[in-house]
């Protein structure tokens, strides 16, 4: 890895983890980490940093719970109106946000201005309005042939 995990990394990211979610295996829930004071998070780092060099991870990092959660208005019973979740361990989701945060500039300099769905900051009802106005354009011009 080019740029090693930071305290200030690494405590950002628990920043943005949302409150009132059940925690993983681990029992750790995110008030918890938010409300952690800084060592923690400098050992969370070097944590981090000891995974990229060796390539190494906790067994841990790698477990889920999986749940089955009935879809709302959908009859009980039917495995097909379950759907599952997994809930993860504080620190994989930390983690994940960090890698998230480091490669979403790179993957937006890759994505073109047209692509708005599933983009920070954009939005497709910006697509629908270009083509309603497009659409406008077109037939005004051919109510004048």
């Amino acid at each position: 890895m080019e740029t090693p995990f930071t305290t200030e990394e690494v405590k950002t990211a628990a920043m943005k983890l949302k409150n009132n979610k059940s925690p993983g295996s681990d029992s750790i829930v995110a008030e918890m980490v938010k409300n952690s004071p800084d060592i923690f998070y400098k050992n969370l780092a070097a944590i981090f940093n000891d995974i990229a060099e060796t390539g190494k991870a906790p067994e841990d990092l790698y477990t889920g719970i999986l749940i089955p959660l009935q879809k709302p208005g959908k009859e009980k019973g039917k495995e097909e109106n379950l759907r599952p979740i997994i809930l993860l361990n504080i620190i994989r989701k930390i983690l994940a946000i960090i890698l998230l945060n480091r490669i979403s500039n790179k993957l937006d300099q890759q994505i073109p201005n047209t692509q708005t769905a599933y983009r920070a900051g954009r939005s497709t009802t910006e697509n629908v309005l270009t083509f309603k106005l497009l659409a406008e354009k077109a037939i005004t011009a051919l109510d004048k042939l």
